[in-house]
């Protein structure tokens, strides 16, 4: 298992499963598992079961496990654009959208403390532009690097205080 340090097949009925994010403490797996709605499933590696986590209409992918392991943030295409929502990881309550608009927003990471959310977004034009807000959705996204180019794949030091991109 990927906590012995030795490897091992997954016995999930699905074999094609994509956008894998393993849970802070290892013990969890969440997938996009495609079919004719994308959905994420959790594969729990004790248990050695995979359960669905999401029930909402559209398509769901890209699932990012929270610092402390207890939320998801996905995107979902239900509206016509992808659009962020959080889950509870353990799927005890529904999900919520975080934020909406007319622009596809993809999640890449949560600030270290759990409070933020970093994401990138397409604009009008195409650029790719990479911003953050906070998880509870109480303020309006703010453009990191603002630039003509576009940014990509973001990652924040275990600090917080820096972020790297590309």
């Amino acid at each position: 298992l990927y906590l012995s340090g030795k490897s091992s097949r997954l016995d999930i009925a699905n074999p094609y499963c994509f956008n894998l994010s393993f849970s802070p403490d290892g013990k969890q797996l969440a997938a996009l598992v495609p079919a004719a709605n994308d959905k994420i499933f959790i594969y729990d590696f004790e248990r050695q079961i995979m359960t669905r986590l999401t029930n909402t209409p559209g398509n769901d992918a890209v699932p990012i496990w929270s610092p402390d392991g207890s939320q998801i943030v996905y995107e979902n295409d239900r509206d016509g654009s992808a659009d962020l929502y959080v889950i509870p990881a353990d799927g005890s309550a529904a999900a919520r959208r975080i934020l909406a608009s007319p622009l596809d927003e993809f999640p890449e990471v949560w600030s270290p403390d759990g409070t933020r959310i970093v994401f990138t977004r397409i604009t009008a034009n195409g650029k790719v532009e990479i911003c953050i807000m906070p998880i509870e959705g109480s303020e309006d996204p703010l453009v990191l690097f603002p630039s003509d180019q576009s940014n990509w794949m973001p990652k924040i030091s275990p600090d917080g205080a820096w972020i790297a991109y590309v």
